[in-house]
């Protein structure tokens, strides 16, 4: 069987983004869940509309990139996705190694597809408008990070510190994807959460024990086998993961690239480039109300709680996550509850709700074995509760998250035509 470009490139970039480690590497401004979420969507956007400019029609239109093709048959469709996903990597990834790996990547793929007949003329001009279509997206002011602007973004960290009590700030690096064009959605503010839980409340108290009680360090070292500690790090991000927006892209390729499933190139394009976008707009959308209210994280709230104002809670400057660190965002909402209610929502509707894959997210870290993943609506809502157990979310994040997810999901489907298959 011929290899797909559609999960060759997706399983390629998933590796490019895991093996960036060092501070120095080339490619390490790609390194952040944010701009992972975006260049996982620019990839599969390019390969999309490359496919559709050849042989798109009502199930494949080009949506964003409006290229005029070259009269080349439907059947070459595949050689300008080879073409878009070669020239969206090598315009993203700077190391000469990995543009190495992505020149043999596409040989390899260029030369299975061209058979004995070899390398024809109309074969070179499917790849090239595919290369095309990709340089087009990469040059598309929509969808370049916006410029960090330190003097107009709220809430950036205190100078000098301490935050204010509740608050945690960022660099205008993170928060500028806010500002980034959605695929999808009209406005990145278009599923705004309301605002986190009031310090001096009972709710926040209640979310503040829980957070207190399941997702330290010391309680989760003392059970490192339990479902909870397992889940909590095999959801982690950081260095050697695809990142937070990535992991759903792992689950939507695994399910794509079932042999039992057998789906055309044309159905593979779809499901990853809706989940991409999806997951992409759910950044944002995070985003958006992560820099509205630059809500502190568990691990500052616990150990500056004598000056919340909340008589429920207590001061305990020991108290670490079992994250191994805070988080490197605002605390409200989840970015991963955000994409886990986009992704699933999309996938479910592609799929069903019945699906079940092998997740191994931690392979290149070894921090966490593979686990068998049923049912997407369960996945989600476990990944969800991951938050809570690693210390860096409280509930009511998460499940505003997971909320505001699914309704970026249901636009995605709705828009872009998804049905089951």
């Amino acid at each position: 069987m011929q290899p797909s470009p559609i999960v060759v490139w997706n399983e390629t970039i998933i590796s490019l983004m895991q093996g960036i480690a060092q501070p120095d590497d080339a490619d390490i401004a790609r390194r952040s869940t944010s701009e992972a979420g975006r260049v996982y969507a620019l990839l599969n956007v390019a390969m999309h509309d490359a496919m559709a400019g050849i042989a798109g029609g009502p199930q494949l239109p080009q949506r964003w990139v409006q290229q005029t093709a070259p009269g080349v048959p439907d059947s070459l469709a595949v050689f300008a996705a080879i073409g878009a996903g070669c020239s969206m990597l090598e315009n993203l990834f700077a190391s000469p190694p990995r543009e190495q790996q992505i020149r043999d990547t596409m040989r390899t793929l260029r030369d299975a597809h061209a058979g004995s007949g070899g390398v024809t003329g109309a074969i070179t001009q499917a790849l090239e408008y595919g290369k095309d279509v990709a340089t087009a997206l990469t040059n598309d002011a929509r969808f370049v990070v916006p410029q960090a602007d330190a003097a107009n973004e709220p809430h950036l960290p205190a100078t000098p510190p301490p935050e204010p009590v509740g608050r945690l700030g960022f660099a205008a690096s993170a928060a500028r994807y806010r500002r980034l064009t959605p695929f999808v959605l009209d406005r990145s503010d278009w599923f705004h959460a309301p605002p986190p839980q009031n310090l001096q409340g009972t709710a926040y108290a209640r979310e503040w024990h829980e957070v207190y009680a399941v997702g330290s360090q010391h309680v989760r070292d003392q059970a490192p086998d339990s479902f909870e500690s397992r889940m909590a790090r095999l959801w982690r991000g950081g260095v050697g993961t695809s990142q937070e927006t990535g992991f759903w892209l792992e689950i939507a390729r695994a399910i794509v690239s079932d042999p039992a499933r057998a789906l055309s190139l044309t159905d593979q394009t779809r499901v990853m480039t809706a989940v991409a976008a999806a997951n992409c707009d759910a950044m944002i959308s995070s985003w958006s109300s992560k820099w509205t209210y630059s809500f502190w994280r568990p691990q500052d709230a616990i150990r500056r709680a004598d000056l919340d104002g909340n008589p429920a809670t207590f001061a305990d400057p020991t108290w670490s996550a079992y994250n191994g660190s805070q988080g490197a965002s605002p605390e409200h909402t989840s970015g991963t509850a955000t994409f886990a209610g986009a992704c699933s929502t999309v996938l479910s509707a592609f799929f069903g709700d019945e699906v079940e894959v092998t997740a191994d997210f931690q392979r290149a870290t070894g921090l966490a074995t593979p686990e068998t993943l049923r049912w997407l609506g369960l996945t989600a809502d476990i990944a969800v509760r991951t938050r809570v157990w690693n210390g860096i979310h409280f509930a009511s994040s998460g499940e505003t998250g997971l909320q505001a997810g699914r309704a970026v999901g249901n636009m995605v489907v709705d828009r872009l035509g998804v049905a089951l298959l």
